[in-house]
């Protein structure tokens, strides 16, 4: 019990020397209205012995006097302001600064973080210190971490409020050169009384949030802290530390895994490696065991064959980063390659284990076929393999000449079959010369055989490390061509060209100037072969090869964000040239994802490049530098709660007084004296509202922050059962009651509309929550913004990204009209600011101003504009839907204010659904071919030409 009290702290301990006016207040409770006057009159002793009906009592009862003196005291003890648990009190009077590690590794413990930072900031609040807030690691797309301030404490809030931990690692040294060149020692002018005198800005302590993990330049970064303020280092426990799925390696039958960890966990750990396919479902769970003290755990795994054709992904479960994460790309799954063999004996002799080589070089790497022409190409594979196949006959060229055009990869290779004037002259990037090539290894030879020349930057194979000891012995030369340079991958030493490519159709024709076996090369023998061939299928399965495909620019296609979780890429990420794709390294510019181009995808990991990479707890520290952890407490604060007791003691001493006082007293009005009591009770309600909203200031577990927000299991369940039987139209709940009765009531009435219009019964409207309620049963979400909407959370944006990515559709509606201007760009209003805060985290596509011809115009009726309460904004839409959501924006923003035009016939009695004015009935056929563009895609896009259609078909 008493170590419980020493919790216990008032922030103005000033004011429980009211409490000292009690005794004082208890007399003035006592006392009595003042003697009556005395006066004689005789006939008044005729009635000393009458029994009186009704008595008064000199005093107020002993229990009311209680009542009111706690009530009293009640008030006094919350003026205290009382804490329980409190945080560390700031007693510096200058600013304060809080450096916060934001990069991958500080996603594990980032609610602990913020938790922290919001604890401090309230501390801040409370003595009125500015505060300078710094990031370690870039924003997107700079070099520069985030720094800013002096600010006040609010302004902070919101900002750290909308942070989130980056996917690429901390920069210290950025951050360390972002902190010289603050104003943290320049000098500031003050004015006081006519003087001008001057106030330092270096900080009076600075507290650092960190990850727990420390990289190059860290140590630098927390002796230039030190130096300047008394150092505060928050620390997440050593069994909490990041855990780094570095490596993940296909080797055929069988995974390799790589993990990374600090090796400070005390007792040995279990995690969980899973196994993700498509849309990341679940294929398969791997526990591994990591055992105490142990920095670099490797073993492997094995994966049915099945499963390797739909590889997307490995995470580590449990573990929440962008080092938790391991993306596979195109080139991690297995492609279906076949090697022709022809051995029937006919014109040409057999090809004897020319696929000897080939097949052993891409077991591990490729599901193989191989057989006669028409067994491979029965299969359709992503690349044909011709060893030194010469005469293709008529039939079959045919066909094969159909299968390149459809995008496949014909790699074919020279030899002795190869020598024949004009053999195999079709399906070939070049001409050849005559005759069995060019000989460096013969008794008639006066040249060596030569060694490879280095790979052009040009070339796909750009790179790749050649061993010394190739050479090539025998080749068959390309004949000279204007265009042959272009066409040139590799050459030998001497220059002529060893392999040559060209597109054909949607397809690739591939050509080794040597064999496939050790008698023209020793590259059948080298692990370069398998590089080349491993490069070459990771080119196959294309639709289209073209130049820039093969040799240039690799655009970002799926990123991954500070939590691990896939997105669409932010503006901030930059395309990545293909030829550094094994060199680049994870920055702010090139986050992990997929890049790729024309089907051509590969994976950036984080630690991609890094094979050294080590994860380096925070060990000793000097001894000025104070050091804590994250712990699981909480402040609660009790101001709230005793204005709130006082509230209610008063509120019965109300009740008992009037009872007491109006019994049986003709003409007596308690009204009055209610009104007063509603006036104080109205006060005391003002300040215990503005004193509830930090009730529990801090609670620093990540699964309490996300039980007030979500529902419980049987709710969530009730939920889905309820929406997933039936269509619903749904609309974002804002907290405003107007603007949302007035969302459902135009939801309601559109939902009408369509029953009578159209096909399509909802079944009813529903408000929902992002990060509360489940979004995916709802095709369509209306989102009305308001000037109160608010950044949104982790756990809602990234629930709102899944929502958009799998085909669902919001319209933003601004309602502002007439304010957000025209000529195709945004004018910056309250409303347009509000969505732009509320979305920032979100990954939105490029917007564009409906065209004329877009498919909402025609989806059901034809409309020529989309008025709603107002007729002059501008409807946004995606700039490119063609993107597999079948023509259909994700995102659609506009400011015509369409509930509220929807609702307008809501109360009116009006039975035929039918708008009074030109503008409501439009407002309608809108929403009607809103729900219809969400419901059946771009159908209509097509259906208006089918009368052209069947005219031109018309015999």
């Amino acid at each position: 019990m008493i170590a419980a009290l020493t919790n216990f702290i008032f922030l103005y301990p000033w004011a429980l020397a009211a409490l000292l006016a009690l005794p004082l207040l208890y007399l003035l409770l006592r006392v009595t209205p003042p003697p009556p006057r005395v006066i004689d009159f005789p006939p008044v002793r005729f009635l000393a012995d009458l029994p009186t009906a009704q008595k008064t009592s000199s005093s107020t009862p002993w229990w009311m006097l209680l009542l009111r003196l706690l009530v009293a005291a009640l008030i006094i003890l919350a003026l205290a302001h009382p804490v329980y648990n409190p945080a560390k009190i700031l007693n510096m009077n200058g600013p304060i600064r809080i450096v916060i590690d934001n990069g991958w590794a500080s996603a594990q413990n980032w609610p602990k973080i913020k938790a922290k930072a919001d604890e401090i900031l309230s501390q801040a609040e409370r003595t009125s210190q500015t505060v300078s807030l710094l990031t370690t690691a870039p924003q997107p797309g700079k070099d520069s971490p985030l720094s800013t301030g002096p600010i006040s404490s609010r302004e902070a809030r919101n900002l750290i409020e909308a942070l989130s931990p980056h996917p690429w690692p901390a920069d210290y040294a950025a951050a360390l050169t972002a902190l010289d060149g603050t104003d943290s020692d320049a000098v500031v002018q003050e004015e006081t009384g006519g003087a001008t005198g001057t106030l330092q800005q270096r900080p009076s302590i600075n507290f650092f949030l960190s990850s727990g993990l420390q990289d190059s330049g860290f140590r630098q970064f927390l002796d230039r802290l030190e130096k300047e303020a008394p150092t505060q280092i928050y620390l997440p426990a050593s069994g909490n530390l990041p855990i780094a799925l570095m490596n993940i390696k296909n080797t055929g039958e069988t995974l390799n895994y790589t993990l990374k960890t600090t090796g400070r966990a005390e007792t040995d750990q279990t995690v969980s490696l899973q196994v993700l396919g498509d849309n990341g479902s679940v294929l398969d769970t791997h526990r591994i065991l990591l055992p105490a003290g142990e920095k670099t755990v490797t073993g492997t795994i094995e994966i049915p064959a099945l499963y390797q054709r739909r590889l997307t992904a490995f995470r580590l479960r449990g573990y929440q980063s962008a080092g938790a994460a391991f993306l596979t790309g195109g080139e991690f799954q297995k492609k279906t390659i076949g090697i022709v063999n022809v051995g029937d004996g006919g014109e040409h002799a057999p090809l004897i284990e020319t696929g000897y080589y080939l097949r052993r070089a891409l077991d591990p790497y490729a599901f193989l076929t191989s057989g006669n022409f028409e067994e491979v190409l029965d299969q359709n594979p992503a690349m044909i393999i011709l060893p030194d196949i010469g005469t293709i006959p008529v039939e079959t060229l045919n066909r094969l000449q159909d299968w390149v055009n459809g995008g496949g990869l014909l790699l074919r290779f020279a030899g002795p079959n190869m020598g024949d004037a004009n053999a195999g002259a079709d399906l070939l990037p070049i001409e050849l010369t005559y005759g069995e090539g060019r000989n460096l290894a013969g008794s008639l030879s006066w040249e060596e055989p030569l060694s490879l020349a280095e790979f052009e930057e040009d070339s796909p194979f750009y790179g790749l490390n050649i061993p010394p000891e190739i050479t090539v012995k025998q080749q068959i030369l390309a004949k000279p061509s204007p265009d042959l340079a272009d066409k040139i991958w590799a050459t030998l030493e001497d220059g002529t060209p060893l392999i040559t490519a060209a597109p054909q159709g949607g397809g690739l024709l591939v050509f080794i100037h040597t064999t496939a076996t050790p008698d023209w090369s020793d590259l059948a023998l080298s692990g370069l072969f398998v590089d080349i061939l491993r490069r070459l299928a990771d080119l196959a399965g294309q639709n289209e090869f073209q130049s820039s495909t093969l040799n240039g620019t690799l655009n970002p296609v799926r990123i991954l964000d500070g939590f691990g979780a896939p997105q669409s890429p932010p503006l901030t990420a930059q395309p990545i040239e293909a030829k550094e794709i094994d060199t680049i390294r994870i920055s702010s510019r090139h986050p992990p994802g997929i890049y790729g181009r024309a089907g051509l995808q590969s994976a950036l990991n984080l630690f991609h490049n890094r094979k050294d990479m080590r994860l380096i707890s925070i060990g000793q520290l000097p001894v000025s530098v104070s050091k804590d952890h994250y712990a699981s407490s909480y402040e609660i604060d009790f101001k709230p709660y005793l204005f709130f007791a006082a509230a209610l003691l008063f509120f019965m001493d109300w009740i008992i007084t009037i009872a007491l006082t109006s019994a049986k007293r003709p003409g007596y009005s308690p009204f009055k004296k209610f009104s007063l009591h509603l006036l104080f009770i109205f006060i005391m309600g003002t300040i215990m509202g503005a004193g509830l909203a930090p009730n529990i200031l801090h609670a620093q577990t990540a699964p309490a922050a996300t039980t007030l927000s979500s529902k419980s299991e049987a709710e969530a369940n009730a939920f889905a059962m309820k929406h997933a039987e039936g269509l619903y139209l749904a609309y974002i709940e804002t907290g405003d009651l107007t603007v949302d009765q007035t969302s459902r009531q135009g939801l309601e009435m559109l939902s009408r509309i369509l029953a009578a219009r159209t096909s399509v019964e909802p079944d009813g409207v529903t408000g929902v929550r992002p990060g509360r309620d489940n979004l995916a049963f709802f095709p369509l979400l209306y989102w009305p913004v308001t000037n109160q909407s608010q950044p949104l959370s982790p756990e809602a944006t990234q629930q709102i990204q899944q929502y958009l990515d799998h085909g669902g559709t919001i319209l933003f509606d601004t309602r502002d009209a007439g304010q957000t201007g025209g000529g195709g760009t945004f004018n910056r209003t309250q409303m347009s600011s509000a969505l732009q805060s509320m979305l920032g985290s979100l990954n939105i596509p490029p917007l564009e101003p409906m065209q004329d011809d877009h498919v909402l115009h025609k989806t059901f009726y034809l409309l020529d504009r989309f008025p709603g309460l107002y007729d002059d904004g501008i409807l946004w839409c995606e700039k490119d839907t063609q993107n597999g959501r079948d023509g259909v924006s994700s995102v659609l923003i506009g400011s015509h204010n369409w509930a509220a035009a929807w609702a307008s016939l809501a109360g009116t009695g009006n039975n035929t659904l039918r708008g009074k004015t030109r503008d409501q009935e439009l407002s309608f056929r809108f929403g009607v071919n809103l729900m219809m563009y969400a419901l059946t895609g771009n159908y209509k896009a097509d259906q208006v030409h089918v009368p052209a259609i069947l005219e031109r078909l018309d015999p």
